[in-house]
């Protein structure tokens, strides 16, 4: 069946279609998905975990995840931890003072993940995080 079709509906058909299929080529806005099992973090085994502040970058070996983590102290009983991963086209985070940049196409995030300034399109994926002050230990929750 031969359809007509005027060429103005033509190319807007066609530039809706580019579009579309630019964005999806821009990366996953959810990324990599959340952790498999809690990971248990032993404070004293990380030397910047001990002060408000101090943060430590987790390589995935240490934690099962796609991704390195990046663990903060914020407050003397409060963690936040952070995926390393940028949804614009899947590179990791570098800890730029405090906040977070992308080296490969200059998306910024703030300290708590938050999405600053593209090409990416979401914030860094955040994990739930226990601190037990007796046994030492923060546990990113699954």
């Amino acid at each position: 069946m031969l359809v007509r079709m005027r060429r103005r509906t033509f190319v807007s058909l066609t530039v809706h279609a580019t579009c579309v299929g630019s964005l999806a080529a821009c990366g996953d806005p959810g990324g990599p998905g959340g952790l498999d099992e809690d990971v248990v973090v032993d404070i004293a085994d990380h030397d910047g975990l001990d002060r408000v502040g101090g943060w430590v970058r987790l390589p995935s070996d240490d934690t099962g995840y796609s991704e390195a983590i990046f663990l903060e102290r914020i407050a003397d009983d409060e963690f936040i931890a952070l995926s390393a991963y940028c949804n614009h086209q899947g590179c990791n985070v570098e800890r730029d003072g405090t906040a977070y940049a992308c080296p490969c196409h200059g998306s910024r995030f703030a300290a708590n993940g938050d999405l600053r300034s593209g090409p990416a399109s979401a914030d860094l994926r955040r994990f739930e995080t226990d601190f037990d002050a007796d046994a030492g230990t923060v546990t990113l929750l699954a």
